[in-house]
């Protein structure tokens, strides 16, 4: 560390009468360099003009976000002295030690550069790339080490509270090829208590040695520790600074709500014994829990196909496009949202079969499906809350179509137990908005609960919510939904392994 470091450099082209007419040059820490996707070919001036650019979809790759994103000057050796000559702090660390875009060579194509070796006990790489007036350009590297006979490094705990009772430890090795005895002294400054120490160990060559200092945190604040070890042939000398952190156990409490337009008031009580300085209360408003609908609305106002599911789904659209309108940018407008809801109820009775359950395109009693009858009951429910006018006679059909459904175990082979359950669910859902359906209907599939999707649990619940004395029902399924739940300050999100054939009701 802090020798003078000179490196030489000799360019050459295939013209020998016109040599490079100037250089690049960087000293890059080798650890850093190693992390650094395709390494020298990284640096390559021409493997950009050979190749394809890759596409827009690139890989994530944790190494190639860490240089300048880490503090890789407290990598490796950190800290060392100037050969035992004083007790001055290894202090000069840096990863990048020398660059220079512009070292300009002599007539025959040689130059030099020279600058001092930072305190970093670790391998450098010199980097060079040279060009040109003919815009011919060339790569060279080479690489040196900077050592020294002691070595000192830290191993501190990385956190520490008020208070607590701790070992600041360093290690020490030997880095020549002969036994030695070290001496070594710690000391510490600042928001920690430490006796000074002085310990003598028999250093065998490359082998660490733990060496720690017995502290106790006393105020918050700043604790700087200073190590020196060596003998008469060399010396190493580190200092490492760690911050006390105040002791608390903080907690966190958030409450939601809508202003609605009103004022609100919150009662916020300080716990007894607080201590200063730590926690705060904060209000973080939005303007409406709902937006960024427009593009779905804009998808299905476009959708071109027409089977029930589809054409039911793009009426579901429409009539959601007029109740949340004032929740859509002023402009779009979905142009006959309400012809759109009815031409498709007025399109029921063409895609129901004989036995009242509904078919994607045949209406007949072979191509009936469960899932796509139970949702067709759900969406009437909807369009009847926002004042449609539901054609009685097919909707009765399709209600006895359900309730038979619920009685017999006739679905197809591919389903499997928990999306016969979840279909369940939704037909229980829309017969309970209806109140085609009892108590004792819906404590039937009770059981049934727990083989459901997070889809079918919620669509239970929405069948218990609609009939009377079902609190034991609701707060069972409210329990298992929960169960799929990531909470943190602000979001829940719901996280569940789907089957694939559950796409055929999702």
């Amino acid at each position: 560390p802090r020798d003078p470091v000179t490196v030489n450099i000799s360019g050459s082209t295939t013209d020998a009468t016109k040599p490079p007419l100037e250089f690049a040059v960087t000293v890059l820490d080798e650890a850093v360099f190693d992390m650094i996707l395709g390494g020298k070919s990284y640096f390559d001036p021409y493997a950009g003009f050979y190749k394809l650019d890759p596409l827009e979809v690139k890989n994530f790759n944790l190494l190639r976000m860490l240089v300048g994103l880490q503090k890789f000057e407290k990598k490796g050796g950190n800290p060392g002295g100037d050969g035992g000559s004083t007790l001055d702090m290894r202090s000069l660390k840096k990863y990048v030690s020398y660059w220079n875009p512009s070292v300009r060579p002599d007539a025959q194509g040689n130059a030099t550069i020279s600058f001092e070796a930072p305190d970093n006990l670790t391998g450098w790489k010199v980097l060079v790339m040279g060009f040109t007036k003919e815009d011919q350009m060339g790569l060279g590297t080479g690489s040196f080490k900077v050592n020294k006979s002691t070595e000192v490094r830290p191993a501190l705990p990385n956190q520490v509270r008020r208070g607590d009772t701790f070992a600041a430890t360093f290690t020490v090795m030997n880095r020549s090829d002969a036994v030695r005895t070290l001496t070594v002294q710690a000391r510490a400054e600042g928001a920690a208590s430490a006796q000074p120490a002085t310990v003598t160990i028999t250093a065998e060559p490359f082998k660490r040695y733990p060496v720690s200092l017995q502290a106790t945190a006393t105020a918050e604040g700043d604790v700087s520790f200073f190590v020196t070890a060596g003998d008469t042939q060399d010396s190493d000398s580190v200092s490492e600074r760690i911050t006390v952190l105040p002791r608390a156990s903080t907690q966190t409490a958030a409450n939601f709500g809508s202003s609605d337009g009103k004022e609100v008031k919150e009662s916020i009580q300080v716990p007894a014994n607080i201590q200063p300085g730590i926690g705060s209360v904060g209000v973080v408003l939005s303007s409406s829990i709902i937006g960024n609908l427009q593009d779905a609305f804009s998808y299905m106002q476009d959708y071109p196909y027409d089977c029930w599911e589809q054409k039911l789904s793009k009426g579901v659209m429409a009539a959601h496009a007029i109740s949340l309108k004032r929740y859509l940018p002023k402009s779009f407008e979905w142009k006959g949202a309400d012809e759109v809801v009815r031409a498709t109820l007025g399109a029921m009775t063409s895609n129901q079969a004989p036995n009242g359950g509904m078919a994607f395109y045949q209406p007949s009693n072979d191509y009936a499906n469960q899932y796509l009858s139970a949702y067709t009951a759900l969406a009437l429910t909807w369009f009847r809350e926002q004042g449609y006018e539901i054609p009685e006679e097919p909707e009765n059909r399709l209600h006895e179509y359900l309730t038979t459904m619920l009685k017999n175990e006739e679905f197809p082979t591919f389903y499997s137990p928990g999306m016969r359950s979840s279909v369940r669910a939704v037909a229980l859902a829309a017969l309970a908005k209806r109140q085609k359906i009892t108590l004792d209907d819906l404590t039937r599939y009770a059981q049934a609960v727990k083989e459901m999707n997070v889809f079918g649990k919620a669509h239970y619940l929405a069948a218990a919510a609609s009939l009377a004395n079902t609190s034991t029902q609701q707060a069972n399924t409210f329990r298992q939904i929960v169960s799929f739940a990531n909470e943190s300050g602000a979001t829940m999100t719901f996280t569940e392994p789907v089957e694939a054939t559950s796409e055929r009701i999702l």
